[in-house]
This record gives C-alpha cells, structure tokens and sequence, in this order.
C-alpha cells in the first residue's frame, strides 16, 4: 500500500475512529510509534518472512517506507 492509497483510505472514514494494530498475542493496541526510512525487496524469502528487509542485503533497488506499530515494537 501506498502513502496516497490510505490517505484515500482514511479520508472517507470518521477522523474520530481510533487507529489500532494488533496485540503481540490477542487484542489491539494504540498506534504509538511512526518511522520513516528505507525498504529492500528480499530475494526469495522464506513463507515465514516478510517481503521486505531494512538491511539492503539482496542488492535490491530501496523505497520509502512508513512502518506504523504500537507499544509492544519498540
């Protein structure tokens, strides 16, 4: 997802509703953190894995990200 598709996303629903994520276990949580930085596709990642790395191992072309997460990521 993109910057501009939630921004879409967002815009048509109650500036009022709280924004959460999921718990380490169960339950949701409050947005707490925002960063900003840098992503690098993976090369062939395992199932378990996310598509994206911040270390640029895999030579790949980087991008913006935004990670969005709560308490328990600090």
């Amino acid at each position: 997802m993109k910057v501009s598709e939630l921004i879409d996303l967002l815009s048509k629903l109650d500036p009022d509703a709280r924004v959460v994520t999921p718990g380490f276990e169960s339950g949701f949580e409050d947005i707490e953190h925002v960063t900003c930085g840098m992503l690098y596709r993976r090369k062939n990642p395992e199932w378990w894995d996310g598509a994206f790395n911040e270390d640029n191992n895999w030579n790949s072309e980087g991008e913006d990200m935004v990670m969005i997460y709560g308490s328990y990521r600090k």
